[in-house]
């Protein structure tokens, strides 16, 4: 476990040690509230990083109370500021006219919820043993886009999470303006950018069904098969960065 988290008591530091959640985590964006990253990935990861714009605060509140994660409860929350999370680089990446219209048409429909952002520390309730997971992990929840947050927090900062989840984005239905698995997406050229550090690994999913879904890459980049799970609700499987821009 991490110095900066196991030191953590039941108070959140009022100054947010974000270079520490950054190094090291997992980004997962369209999260929702799927709790199945942290359920395999927890101990090889103790740094989660979920957003999502259609997951009020409320709704939150909710999923933490009535669900949880399975043998953990929680040490410790607070609120982020805004001011807490902002870098002095500006976006980078910016979306084509397509794009841009996507965001416009999806606007009219989706109701915009007030912009929030929470971080949380959970620790193993005493009933459960280190076979069950680590002691303890960190998870920052923001009401944000998938990237514009990415570039925000890591391109800004020049950080790279160890893993990116790409799990059922909801292009299709789910109300996501852009489909992150679209290598050409927005959020690929947000994450693959020239001279940026960039994720080793890609966790890519999707709502499990009657068939295997095909083995293959979702970015060409993360060509190299790491390892396939069947959860209760998705099949996942882990990819390794083969190469960069600056291979080509």
């Amino acid at each position: 476990m991490p110095r900066w988290l196991a030191g953590i008591s039941d108070h959140l530091p009022a100054q947010l040690p974000l270079d520490d959640l950054l190094h090291g985590s997992l980004y997962y964006p369209a999260s929702g509230f799927d709790g199945d990253p942290i359920a395999l990935l927890s101990g090889s990861v103790f740094s989660f990083i979920y957003v999502d714009y259609s997951c009020t605060k409320d709704a939150l509140e909710v999923a933490l109370q009535q669900g949880g994660f399975r043998g953990y409860h929680e040490l410790a929350r607070r609120d982020v500021a805004k001011s807490e999370l902002q870098s002095n680089n500006c976006l980078s990446v910016h979306p084509t006219a397509a794009e841009a219209d996507a965001m416009t048409r999806h606007a009219t429909f989706q109701q915009t919820s007030a912009a929030f952002c929470s971080w949380h520390v959970f620790e193993r309730s005493a009933a459960f043993g280190p076979e069950h997971g680590p002691e303890r992990f960190s998870m920052l929840f923001l009401l944000a886009d998938g990237a514009a947050a990415y570039q925000a927090l890591y391109s800004a900062r020049r950080i790279a999470p160890a893993i990116l989840a790409l799990i059922q984005p909801g292009h299709a239905f789910g109300g996501n303006y852009s489909n992150f698995f679209e290598p050409s997406g927005l959020l690929h050229r947000s994450v693959c950018q020239k001279g940026q550090p960039w994720p080793q690994r890609l966790l890519a999913g999707r709502y499990k069904g009657p068939e295997k879904w095909d083995l293959e890459p979702v970015w060409p980049e993360y060509s190299q098969f790491v390892a396939d799970a069947r959860t209760q609700h998705h099949e996942l499987f882990l990819w390794q960065l083969t190469h960069t821009d600056d291979d080509v």
